[in-house]
C-alpha cells in the first residue's frame, strides 16, 4: 500500500499496521466507510465489527488489559461516536493504551446543524489523554502519531476525528512510521530508592503485600519475599490469580468484593508493598500507614495512593531485588494474627462448599430477612447460592482461564469466595460500568485464542449487551457466558434497603436466556438447582462455541466485610489477648480479632478429615479431580 499514492484513510489503515495494532473494533457507519475500505483492502488491522459502539469499545479495552497491546475502535460520526464513549470511559480509568477513531461530517457541513453534528472534541475531552479532529488532510501525518503516542505512553485513550472527505483525500508523500523504538524500554528503579524500600520492609512490625495485575510477571519472587518477611499477601480483584489461592500466606481480596482476612490485615499493617496496582480504597487503610508502590509506568507511582517509596521499572525485577535484600525474618505476634484470620476465610469457604453440595445455607442471610425469610420474588432457599456458585467455578474452570467479571453484586461474590490458581481476572475496575463481562470476552478470547475465557454477569448487565452474543457466534469464539439471574438489580436493591427505604425500580422481567443462545445459533444450558450446576458447567466448558449457562442464584445479602475504618483490629486483639490472659480461656474469635498469646502459631481453621493430603484445599471437590485431557469437545 505505501509504493501507491495514499488518501487519508489508507494512510490511517498503514499507520495502524506498522504499530502492530492487532485489532479494530467498531460498528460501520457512512462517515467511517473510506476508512472501512482502506482496513479492508491492507487486510490489517482485523475489523471486528460489534452491535454496539460501546461493547466494541469494552471489547477493545479488555483486548488491551489481557494483551498489553494497544488496540483500536472506531465508530461513524454523532450518536456511534457518544455511544462508543462508555467503553473508551473503561479504557481511560483503567489506563489502557487505546486508540479511538471517530467519523465525522464533511467539514464544510461541521456547526450547520446538519444531522448527527456533535462537538465530538468537546465530549471526548475528559476521557482521553490527546484528542483532536483533523482540519486538513495533511495534517493526519502529524496527528495520528502524536495521538499513538500518547496513548502508550501516558497510557490512556486517544481519539482521532476523520472527516468523511478528509478521509478520501490524497496525501503526497505520505509514509507509516511505525512505533518508535523508545517506547519499548522500560524504567529501572534508583538503587536508592532499593535502599529505602528495604529499610521500611527490615524495620517494619507488621508488613503486607497487595498484588496487583501487573504482580503477575513476579510471582515466585513475590512469594519467596513474603516468606522472608513473615508478611501477608493480599490481592486486589483485578490481581486475582497473581499469586495461588493455596499458598499458606495469601489472605483474599481486599475491598468490598474481598474478605474479611484481607481487611484485617491490612487494617492492622504498619508497611504495605503495593506491586503492580493503582487500586486504593481509603476505608480499607489504616492511617499512617507507609507504602512502598512497584509499577512499570512512571505514571502510575503516587497517582491514587499516598507513596513513602516509589520503584519504577518491571515488577519481576523490582521484587526480586527487594527479595535479595531481604533476610528470613520471623513476626511472631503479625504471623499469629494474619493466620488466624487467613482461618476464617478458610472456615467461609468450606460454608460455601457445603451449600454447593447441598449440605447447608451458606453464608449471608436470605433477602427479606434473616434466617432464610422469604424475599421477595420467590421462596427461601430457591436457586442457587451465589457463593456456592463461585466455588463450583473454582473447582472446573482451567487454572489458566481468563475470566471478565461484570458489575455487580455477583462480583462481591466471585471476589471473596472464589478461589484462584492462575486465572486472569479483567473487570472494569475504576469505571465500574455494568454490561462488561460479554464483550469483554469477546475481546480476551482475540487476544488469548488458546486460553479458556468466561464472562460472569449478572442478568441486569448481561442484559444490556446480550446481543453481542450473536458477536461471539458469528466470531465463533469458544467462550461461556454465566448468567446470575435473580431478576433484580441485587446491590441497588440491598443498598436501598440499607439506606432505610422501600425497594424501587430493581426488579425487571428477562427473557429465557437460554433460549436466546440457542436461537443465536450458540448452546443455551438452564441451571435452576445447585446439584445440576457443576455438570452444566463442565459441558459449557467442553463446547467448542459459544455458551450461555443461565443460573437462577438465589436472593441472598451479601456479607460485607467490615473495613479498619469502622474499627482497629490490631486494638481488638489486643482486648482479646487481656480477656485471655485474665481468664486463661482461649478465645474463638478468630480473625478480626487476632491470635492469642505472641509467638504461637496455632491455627483455630477446622482440620481436614483423616487420610486428605494436607497440601490440598480439601473442601473444594473440583480442584482435584481427575479430568480426562482426551474428550472430543462439543460443537456448537
Amino acid at each position: 500500500m505505501t509504493s501507491r499514492r495514499m488518501t487519508v484513510a489508507d494512510y490511517v489503515a498503514a499507520e495502524l499496521a506498522e504499530w502492530d495494532i492487532p485489532c479494530l473494533f467498531g460498528v460501520p457507519g457512512d462517515s467511517i466507510i473510506p476508512l472501512l475500505e482502506a482496513v479492508r483492502q491492507n487486510r490489517r488491522p482485523r475489523f471486528v465489527a460489534a452491535r454496539h459502539e460501546g461493547a466494541a469499545a469494552i471489547m477493545a479495552a479488555a483486548y488491551a488489559k489481557l494483551s498489553g497491546q494497544m488496540v483500536a475502535c472506531c465508530s461513524d460520526a454523532g450518536p456511534g461516536a457518544v455511544q462508543m464513549l462508555n467503553g473508551v470511559y473503561d479504557a481511560a480509568m483503567d489506563r489502557v493504551p487505546l486508540l479511538a477513531i471517530t467519523g465525522g461530517l464533511p467539514t464544510a457541513k461541521t456547526a450547520t446543524h446538519w444531522p448527527q453534528d456533535a462537538n465530538l472534541d468537546l465530549v471526548y475531552t475528559d476521557a482521553t489523554v490527546f484528542n483532536h479532529t483533523l482540519a486538513a488532510a495533511g495534517q493526519a501525518t502529524r496527528i495520528l502519531p502524536t495521538a499513538l503516542r500518547a496513548a502508550w505512553e501516558r497510557p490512556g485513550p486517544a481519539r482521532v476525528g476523520l472527516p468523511v472527505d478528509l478521509q478520501r483525500q490524497e496525501l503526497a508523500g505520505a509514509k507509516p512510521t511505525g512505533k518508535p523504538g523508545y517506547l519499548k524500554a522500560e524504567p529501572a528503579p534508583d538503587q536508592r530508592e532499593i535502599d529505602a524500600a528495604l529499610h521500611l520492609l527490615r524495620t517494619a512490625m507488621k508488613p503486607v503485600i497487595l498484588a496487583g495485575r501487573g504482580a503477575r510477571a513476579a510471582r515466585e519472587a513475590l512469594l519467596a519475599l513474603a516468606e522472608a518477611l513473615d508478611a501477608p499477601i493480599v490481592s486486589t480483584l483485578p490481581g486475582l490469580g497473581a499469586v495461588p489461592a493455596e499458598h499458606r500466606h495469601y489472605c483474599g481480596v481486599l475491598g468490598e468484593a474481598g474478605t474479611q482476612a484481607a481487611a484485617d490485615v491490612m487494617g492492622a499493617a504498619d508497611v504495605a508493598l503495593v506491586v503492580g496496582s493503582t487500586w486504593w480504597q481509603p476505608a480499607f487503610v489504616p492511617r499512617g500507614l507507609k507504602v512502598i508502590q512497584v509499577d512499570i509506568r512512571r505514571a502510575h507511582l503516587g497517582m491514587t495512593l499516598p507513596v513513602e517509596v516509589a520503584l519504577a521499572g518491571p515488577a519481576e525485577t523490582v521484587v526480586s531485588a527487594l527479595r535479595d535484600g531481604i533476610k528470613p525474618q520471623a513476626r511472631e505476634s503479625w504471623h499469629a494474627f494474619w493466620e488466624r484470620a487467613r482461618a476464617t476465610w478458610h472456615a467461609e469457604l468450606q460454608e460455601a462448599d457445603a451449600a454447593a453440595q447441598g449440605r447447608g445455607a451458606g453464608p449471608g442471610t436470605r433477602a427479606g430477612g434473616r434466617g432464610g425469610a422469604a424475599g421477595r420474588g420467590g421462596r427461601a432457599g430457591e436457586g442457587v447460592h451465589p457463593a456456592a456458585l463461585m466455588t463450583v467455578l473454582s473447582g472446573v474452570v482451567d487454572p489458566g482461564a481468563v475470566i471478565c467479571v461484570d458489575t455487580g453484586q455477583h462480583t462481591y461474590w466471585f471476589g471473596r469466595y472464589f478461589f484462584p490458581d492462575r486465572q486472569m481476572v479483567l473487570v472494569s475496575g475504576h469505571w465500574r460500568t455494568v454490561g462488561f463481562a460479554l464483550p469483554a470476552a469477546i475481546g480476551a478470547a482475540l487476544a488469548a485464542p488458546r486460553r479458556p475465557v468466561v464472562a460472569l454477569a449478572g442478568d441486569g448487565g448481561l442484559g444490556m449487551t446480550l446481543m453481542e452474543f450473536t458477536t461471539a457466534v458469528r466470531e465463533r469464539l469458544p467462550i461461556v457466558v454465566i448468567c446470575c439471574n435473580d431478576g433484580r438489580f441485587a446491590e441497588e436493591e440491598e443498598l436501598q434497603v440499607r439506606a432505610g427505604v422501600e425497594p424501587f425500580g430493581t426488579r425487571f422481567v428477562n427473557p429465557d436466556f437460554a433460549a436466546f443462545a440457542e436461537t443465536a445459533g450458540g448452546v443455551g444450558i438452564r441451571v435452576e438447582r445447585v446439584r445440576d450446576l457443576e455438570p452444566a458447567l463442565e459441558r459449557a466448558l467442553r463446547v467448542d462455541g459459544p455458551v450461555l449457562v443461565d443460573v437462577r442464584v438465589a436472593q441472598v445479602t451479601y456479607p460485607r466485610p467490615e473495613p479498619v475504618a469502622h474499627r482497629d483490629p490490631w486494638a481488638a486483639r489486643t482486648e482479646t489477648e487481656t480477656r485471655e490472659a485474665a481468664t486463661g480461656t482461649a478465645s474463638d474469635e478468630i480473625g478480626r480479632y487476632g491470635d492469642p498469646r505472641q509467638g504461637e502459631r496455632t491455627s483455630r481453621a477446622p482440620q481436614p478429615p483423616a487420610g486428605s493430603p494436607p497440601s490440598l484445599r480439601w473442601w473444594s471437590r473440583g480442584r482435584h479431580r481427575d479430568r480426562d485431557r482426551d474428550r472430543v469437545p462439543e460443537r456448537v
